[in-house]
């Protein structure tokens, strides 16, 4: 309905052809989220020109879901724009950019690479904390 609603480019197209990807990625069925998940990107990059949480957002469920299929070397250069993007659009601390942080480093962890994860887990952790006051879910993620 929405593609009939707006043909060609629209966030809301990509919004629900992201969450197609979300629920095949959910259900183990990779291998079909991955196009859903490219479209979306592609998509939000022609619409939203330069940094938006959207976008940011897309580039991470498309790492999430190359990550799953065991290619997580692909993966991560999708994780680290997602996150400069985070960090480009929100000064300072925000959840977003601490999750981006926990995101890239579980994929360095993932790659064999813990000593670069590390200090990401370590700064996501901070973030968090910051953000957060006492008990927090996002905190015991962290930690």
């Amino acid at each position: 309905m929405n593609q009939r609603l707006h043909p060609g480019d629209h966030p809301d197209v990509a919004e629900n052809i992201n969450n197609v990807g979300l629920c095949l990625d959910s259900l183990g069925r990779w291998g079909e989220a991955r196009p859903k998940f490219e479209g979306a990107l592609a998509m939000l990059e022609r619409v939203y020109k330069g940094d938006h949480p959207a976008t940011a957002e897309a580039l991470q469920n498309l790492a999430g879901c190359m990550s799953r299929m065991g290619r997580s070397a692909e993966a991560l250069p999708k994780l680290e724009a997602s996150l400069a993007m985070r960090q480009r659009y929100y000064k300072g601390d925000h959840s977003e950019v601490a999750r981006g942080l926990n995101n890239l480093a579980g994929c360095l962890k993932e790659l064999g690479r813990p000593l670069e994860a590390l200090p990401r887990f370590q700064e996501a952790l901070a973030m968090r904390q910051r953000i957060y006051k006492g008990d927090h879910p996002s905190v015991a993620t962290s930690l």
